[in-house]
């Protein structure tokens, strides 16, 4: 294919396209010779000063090599390393989303093995990510190892300073479901509010006005699915009402049986609850029986993730499914990309989810 002298592209760069996808897509094996650059001018009808560019930049990017006095040939294909950084989580916390972490890993397993690239796991405790302790792990990391790119998955939100060291040097990483609202980075993310939106949506559907909210305000996802909620209410011309929502500490079920607890004991209580996580939901569970209350004939309960568990919770759970293995897969596909130059940083990736419909809502409320 020959280059376009009227588009604004630069030369070299569409020769260096054209040379990498005949390299990718098998038309140049490993160990071929590349024409030489008079004969790569004369084939696109550029200057030698294009070519030599492109063929720089490919030797940079490790598709060829030079071998003095012989020739420029296509390399084979180098074995990408990945390091999976997980940060923020400690023990308790690791236990318990450990199907979740194995969801991922699998995920992040499979396209590494399908690339022929490997990868490797990290834990950073909690106490090691504050007073710039990631920022400077990070650091040491790139310096000190080989790895071709970071893959990040946080406890916590995504701090501006972690990525110093990406922003300073370019280095390749994608983080895994945290973004930063003001700065785009190269990110995997699950549409969080339009999650609340649904969520809420079905209950509404359903006949529910007094539509109660578990989630979280410190961490990002869960303040975008309480965006949704509000959303969802307004659309429908219900007001928003505070006195329905809590702000739970964490995802965990503990503090959903506190919050659901809590709205329970409300003089006019809701009639339906979307609990922002399914661990919340299983908490609300407990504190609707503790309170003598049936489901889903007194509250309805919808949550999110879709646990192994929210399958065999009586009655079923009603619940948007978040693939994890679909966010290590879509992480590792993005992260490796950017290495190879296939896409330009950033780069933002959102992942599908859906809304499984099963026994904790019912068929609607009973005028």
């Amino acid at each position: 294919m020959p280059v376009d002298h009227l588009s604004s592209k630069p030369l070299y760069q569409q020769l260096k396209e054209t040379l990498r996808r005949h390299i990718l897509e098998g038309e140049l094996q490993p160990g071929a010779l590349i024409p030489s650059e008079r004969q790569l001018c004369e084939q696109y009808g550029v200057s030698s000063t294009t070519v030599r560019r492109a063929l720089q930049e490919l030797v940079r990017d490790g598709l060829i090599h030079r071998r003095a006095g012989i020739g420029t040939f296509v390399s084979s294909p180098s074995r990408r390393t990945i390091l999976l950084i997980v940060a923020g989580f400690d023990n308790p916390e690791w236990l318990k989303r450990s199907y979740f972490f194995s969801d991922l890993i699998s995920g992040i397993a499979t396209v590494t093995w399908k690339n022929n690239a490997i990868f490797s796991v990290v834990h950073v405790p909690a106490s090691a990510c504050a007073d710039g302790g990631m920022e400077s792990l990070i650091s040491t990391i790139m310096d000190e190892t080989s790895y071709d790119g970071f893959l990040m998955r946080l406890e916590d939100n995504l701090a501006e300073e972690y990525l110093t060291p990406f922003f300073n040097t370019g280095f390749p990483y994608v983080v895994i479901k945290r973004y930063l609202p003001h700065r785009p980075v190269n990110c995997v993310v699950l549409d969080d509010e339009q999650v609340g939106l649904e969520a809420t949506n079905h209950l509404i559907g359903l006949g529910h006005t007094r539509v109660g909210l578990i989630t979280t305000r410190g961490l990002i996802h869960g303040s975008d699915r309480y965006k949704g909620y509000c959303g969802s209410l307004e659309a429908h011309g219900i007001k928003v009402d505070p006195s329905l929502v809590c702000w739970a500490k964490d995802f965990y079920e503990e503090y959903g049986y506190e919050a659901a607890a809590k709205l329970l004991t409300l003089e006019d209580r809701p009639t339906a609850i979307f609990a922002a996580s399914d661990l919340l939901a299983v908490g609300a569970y407990s504190a609707i029986k503790d309170a003598g209350l049936r489901m889903p004939e007194d509250v309805a309960v919808v949550g999110c993730a879709d646990i192994p568990a929210a399958a065999s919770l009586s009655p079923s759970l009603t619940t948007v499914r978040v693939s994890y293995y679909d966010l290590g897969v879509q992480s590792t596909k993005l992260l490796l990309d950017i290495i190879s130059n296939t896409v330009q940083p950033p780069a933002k990736v959102t992942i599908e989810h859906s809304l499984i419909v099963r026994e904790s809502c019912g068929s609607g409320l009973k005028a």
